[in-house]
């Protein structure tokens, strides 16, 4: 069975990401990673793997405790059900705005063939709807 070392600040008990997996048969292997690997100002915790993003080690007592972080934003949640954060219901995800915007792109790039064709044929009005649908798809990049 393997033992999971992680690194925590001693101050705050916050895990850093730097974790290691040795031997739990071999105790010299433990003591050795954290006598090599611990950074100044932070402590070893040895055991089960750590959820770097909901747990943190109680610096006092010495135990993991839950540790919800602060959300970054208002826009942004903690899921119920995962211990991760993702936009709150009611506003864009980046990804949503630009497919909306790439999409409408799209269509007004399909609406350019019309005025292309009348313009090589030099019908007037032509270069001005094309400048202008140059403008709004400008205005979405």
């Amino acid at each position: 069975m393997d033992t999971v070392i992680q690194l925590y600040d001693d101050v705050t008990g916050v895990f850093t990401r730097v974790a290691f997996a040795v031997d739990r048969a071999a105790a010299a292997d433990v003591s050795r990673v954290i006598e090599n690997y611990l950074i100044s100002g932070h402590k070893a915790y040895a055991g089960p793997a750590v959820d770097v993003l909901s747990q943190k080690m109680d610096v006092l007592s010495g135990k993991l405790v839950a540790c919800p972080l602060p959300e970054p934003s208002d826009a942004h949640q903690l899921s119920p059900t995962a211990t991760q954060r993702g936009f709150t219901p009611d506003h864009p995800n980046e990804s949503d705005v630009a497919n909306v915007a790439a999409a409408q792109i799209a269509e007004l790039e399909r609406r350019q063939q019309r005025p292309l064709r009348e313009f090589a044929l030099g019908m007037p009005g032509a270069r001005e709807r094309l400048v202008e649908l140059n403008r709004q798809i400008a205005a979405l990049r």
